[in-house]
């Protein structure tokens, strides 16, 4: 059985062509054409690497040149750091490789193009909408330290209708009058 265990970084990847036992290294860049060469290059049985922001890309790539692929987990036991003495790239790729030889890689599932989308998408709203929040209570707390009346709580106090008397609340003219704001 001839498996290409890659152990994939941001710029870098090496992999390993594991063959009846016997390794040999390569190192490549972590591109979609570098790939693609490696893969027809070697015809392997199996390709393998590790759940990482790549994954999701190489798993799309293996299913459209018809290659067979696992996913390693690196949760297992395996990949705690009291056990392992040595940790190298080349090490990773070998492990990766030998595990899979011996039926022992604990695998995981790569979700569909779509569902990754989809998930990308709300972690970004999610995002989005935390930063808008911070920015709501921030603006309340500026306002509360001055000692000024209490913008109206809630999302009501950024309404339209509101935002359109924010002139007469933000900036009183007593407060303008005093020279206090600026």
């Amino acid at each position: 059985m001839k498996i290409v265990a890659l152990d994939l970084g941001k710029f870098k990847t090496v992999a390993c062509i594991y063959v009846e036992g016997k390794a040999e290294f390569t190192t490549l860049n972590t591109y979609r054409q570098k790939f693609t060469e490696l893969f027809k290059q070697h015809a392997a049985d199996m390709v393998v690497f590790e759940t990482c922001t790549a994954a999701g890309w190489l798993s799309d790539l293996c299913e459209e040149l018809d290659q067979p692929f696992f996913v390693a987990n690196p949760n297992g036991e395996a990949w705690r750091w009291s056990t392992v003495k040595r940790r190298t790239v080349k090490d990773d790729a070998l492990k990766l490789a030998k595990l899979t030889a011996m039926n022992q890689l604990p695998t995981v599932h790569v979700p569909s193009r779509a569902t990754r989308a989809k998930r990308s998408l709300l972690k970004f709203r999610k995002s989005i909408v935390t930063a808008r929040v911070k920015l709501q209570n921030e603006i309340r707390a500026l306002w509360q330290a001055q000692g000024l009346a209490p913008l109206p709580a809630g999302k009501c106090g950024w309404t339209n209708e509101c935002l359109a008397n924010a002139s007469i609340w933000i900036f009183p003219s007593s407060l303008i009058e005093s020279n206090t704001i600026f």
